[in-house]
């Protein structure tokens, strides 16, 4: 991994941690939402066919610019899924953030030079949001995405506090200092805080926007309280690596 220095345009975010249940899909609908407090519009893609919940939340939002994901399958069969990623990426200038479905490693590995060309050619800086869980293969999938993604202009490391509390994490840490490819990653950290499942299943499960919930007076207001002090944590983790993200 290198840093891109020829970077032009707004950022494309990829949220990524290629194992299901890490909290992509919850991750990311914080980052749309910390987003849209400043941006006026964000494009998004999701390119998980089987469970594409943060599609299905923000399809039909006027200042999300979003596509089917069935019309970005990246899989092993053929690099398809993947020109059609950069094609979109290409044609359209807002901030992009890609929800990656999990398994995305066996078609990166096969398809690398495909990817690295088209991403290079389209010189946009690429932010990577890696979801950390507390096991050992979360960091092993995280060397070889660094290994086998185009050139990142920073990558940020989320500690997902649903997956264990911030003193489980020591595989992680450790590795982090030890590891050469992640010490010369030059990798930031954030934590993302832990929510109660009624809220997750609210928003993930249910389909709603963080938003709408909390400009809904029908929704239950300790729910609300709670989503509230949820998505402010999280924004405040995402505030501390803004500078990273060339915004």
């Amino acid at each position: 991994m290198g840093k891109n220095t020829e970077n032009l345009g707004k950022p494309i975010v990829m949220v990524s941690g290629d194992k299901g249940g890490v909290g992509k899909s919850t991750v990311a609908v914080n980052l749309i939402e910390w987003l849209l407090g400043f941006e006026e519009k964000i494009d998004l893609i999701d390119t998980d066919l089987t469970n594409p919940d943060v599609y299905a939340i923000y399809k039909k939002e006027a200042r999300v610019n979003t596509m089917p994901p069935e019309e970005i399958d990246i899989d092993e069969t053929d690099a398809g899924g993947w020109i059609q990623l950069a094609k979109f990426a290409n044609s359209n200038p807002e901030t992009l953030v890609i929800n990656m479905k999990a398994g995305s490693k066996l078609s990166l590995d096969k398809y690398h030079d495909n990817v690295v060309g088209m991403f290079e050619a389209i010189k946009r800086p690429i932010i990577l949001f890696w979801v950390l869980n507390i096991q050992r293969q979360s960091v092993v999938l995280l060397l070889d995405a660094l290994e086998n993604l185009p050139k990142l202009h920073s990558v940020i490391a989320v500690k997902n506090l649903k997956n264990g509390f911030e003193n489980e994490f020591f595989l992680w840490d450790e590795k982090k200092k030890t590891n050469e490819t992640l010490v010369n990653a030059d990798i930031s950290e954030i934590l993302f805080p832990r929510v109660h499942a009624s809220i997750s299943i609210k928003v993930i499960d249910e389909k709603h926007r963080i938003n709408d919930l909390l400009n809904d007076p029908g929704y239950d207001q300790i729910d609300r309280a709670n989503l509230k002090k949820w998505h402010e944590q999280a924004s405040r983790s995402f505030n501390s690596v803004r500078v990273k993200m060339a915004l």
